[in-house]
């Protein structure tokens, strides 16, 4: 196998004599044009992006019938490299920088993409790429027409990059000069920055590198095989694997490191777990956890601050591995808090009541910041208050709930701009107002432990210290094993009476009870039920006092008693809504 570095301006001209191909056996070209702004992001930034496996093709593998071009290119009679890894990058990169005249994948328009200079050298990483869609197709000399414009948004064509007799005129050096001295008169570009800056940044993403490397003399079969363990879902390699792979020469066996650890609960919670664990460690490096910062992680491995400037995150093996060790004992503690009930905990007690398990890095993250760089600047009961707030208004927001990496990052940072600047309150925590908790939840839509929201009230729950209908033990001790406990239905569906069905399932109806009591209950009224709490439990107090650890309070019982569905929920509804916001601490409206 060979090993290379091959910049993008290698792979356009080779890509463009039609060098490359696509196995038929892959899929087509799917990314979606974010994920193609993503991908230019890192390589402005020169991030870690991924290795790209190709296959060198004998003169009679050339000849089969079972290749395709990638998207927009042309297709020769004998190509010379096939692409088992990497043709969503290196088609991104095709379409992107050599403006075919082929419509976006999956679109019914073509897109164009730029370098938001503007953004870029005022350090806002993410937005520095951007992107366009037109119906009609725009060649490079009418992209070339639009100089004005595209300074005036301080924006620059990535198509213009593959014209190399652009690049070496006048014309493109007028217009970074052009961009420069107006931005500056703007005030939007700082004074040390020159056309030649500007330029050799641009410029920068053709001569990125991708990690290369080429098999020969394989036969087909042993190919198929090798892609079958690369893209197959069971084998498809992780950020981890990747991850172990690069650090094995330095003798770090995370794998190994991972497999060992004795902390089943922690594994447990998410398959994903062992890629948090490398989250955390990055947040707490350099307040980023996306896949392209975790390479920055591999000692000695050299990375570009804002200014330009080359710095090591991690300097040796040893550093990492303190700082693993670190980051599995606070991994451990967010764990913990999260699926405690404690007075500063958040009582999910379950592994599925856990709203998103991405909180867990974060908070693993923040607790580590805590101790090691702010405990003699902040109060731990400041720290403890402030750290219960953001959690809850994070999962309320529901901003957890998709790709997250970004939300991560920027709650890690602001959280610790927070705690050492009671006025820098953070995004998340400022979205959540006692107006969005009355406008915006819709209880009767919450349904199932899919949404944080409805997590977040079975959390309420427990640190309730819910108690068993019949036993009037709380549901999260006693001598019952967690797997018994579950979310069931207060008003049970085959109960006999004329409830909507779109509304019975609904976390209005729910709470936390033994899987034996629901059983007996299943098929009751609740006011032939109540009669055997009565029973069970030995007075009307003693039965008030377990249905207000269920948030079912005086007026509540009364409808429930006397099977009352809608008003019973109603009643839940306000309930709910008040401890939400009493949790939160925001005032009524």
């Amino acid at each position: 196998m060979a090993h290379e570095n091959k910049s993008i301006l290698e792979f356009i001209d080779e890509i463009k004599k039609g060098d490359y191909v696509i196995p038929h056996l892959q899929r087509d070209f799917e990314w979606k044009p974010n994920m193609v702004a993503d991908l230019f992001k890192s390589i402005l930034q020169d991030y870690y992006a991924g290795t790209v496996l190709l296959w060198a093709l004998s003169d009679k593998e050339r000849e089969l019938e079972m290749w395709d071009p990638l998207w927009g290119a042309e297709k020769i009679q004998k190509p010379t490299k096939a692409i088992l890894d990497g043709q969503q990058r290196l088609s991104s990169v095709f379409y992107a920088l050599c403006d075919p005249k082929k419509l976006f994948p999956n679109r019914t328009t073509f897109y164009y993409f730029y370098i938001n200079l503007d953004e870029t050298f005022a350090g806002n990483e993410d937005k520095s790429i951007t992107y366009f869609y037109q119906k009609k197709y725009k060649d490079i000399d009418a992209l070339k027409k639009e100089k004005k414009k595209l300074i005036e948004q301080g924006l620059f064509s990535l198509c213009l990059l593959s014209d190399k007799n652009f690049l070496r005129s006048q014309e493109y050096q007028d217009w970074i000069s052009e961009y420069v001295e107006k931005k500056k008169g703007e005030g939007k570009l700082d004074t040390n920055i020159t056309a030649l800056t500007v330029s050799e940044k641009i410029k920068s993403i053709l001569t990125y590198c991708f990690l290369t490397e080429t098999l020969e003399k394989k036969e087909l079969k042993e190919i198929c095989t090798i892609f079958a363990n690369i893209n197959s879902k069971g084998l498809r390699l992780s950020i981890f694997d990747l991850m172990n792979a690069f650090l094995y020469p330095h003798g770090v066996k995370i794998r190994k490191e991972w497999e060992k650890l004795d902390n089943e609960k922690l594994k447990e919670i998410d398959s994903n777990m062992k890629v948090y664990l490398l989250k955390l460690m990055s947040l707490v490096k350099q307040k980023y956890c996306s896949s392209r910062y975790l390479y920055n992680l591999i000692p000695g491995q050299k990375i570009k601050d804002r200014e330009g400037k080359e710095r090591v995150l991690i300097k040796e093996p040893t550093e990492f591995m303190g700082l693993w060790r670190d980051a599995v004992k606070y991994l451990e503690k967010a764990r913990k808090r999260i699926m405690n009930s404690g007075q500063d905990d958040f009582g999910a007690i379950k592994n599925i009541f856990i709203p998103n398990t991405t909180l867990i890095p974060v908070l693993g993250a923040l607790e580590l910041h805590y101790d090691f760089a702010l405990k003699d600047k902040v109060q731990e009961e400041e720290f403890y208050k402030k750290i219960k707030k953001w959690y809850w208004c994070a999962v309320l927001s529901r901003d957890y709930s998709g790709s997250s990496d970004s939300v991560m990052a920027k709650d890690f940072s602001d959280m610790q701009n927070w705690l050492l600047n009671d006025s820098q309150i953070p995004e998340r925590v400022k979205k959540i107002t006692s107006s969005f908790i009355d406008e915006s939840i819709d209880f009767l839509k919450i349904k199932n432990t899919n949404n944080s929201q409805y997590s977040a009230i079975l959390n309420l729950l427990a640190l309730n210290l819910a108690k068993d209908f019949y036993t009037g033990r709380p549901v999260n001790s006693g001598d019952f094993s967690l797997d018994k406990i579950h979310d069931h239905h207060i008003f049970p569906k085959k109960c006999k009476l004329q409830i909507n069905s779109d509304k019975v399932d609904s976390i209005l109806n729910r709470t936390l009870l033994y899987d034996e009591t629901n059983e007996d209950i299943s098929n009751k009224k609740p006011s032939e039920y109540y009669e055997i709490m009565l029973k069970k439990l030995g007075s009307v107090e003693k039965v008030k006092e377990v249905m207000e650890s269920h948030l079912i309070f005086p007026k509540a019982l009364e409808f429930f008693k006397n099977d009352d569905f809608q008003n019973f929920i109603r009643e839940r509804e306000k309930t709910f809504k008040l401890e939400l916001k009493k949790i939160i601490g925001v005032n009524e409206t």
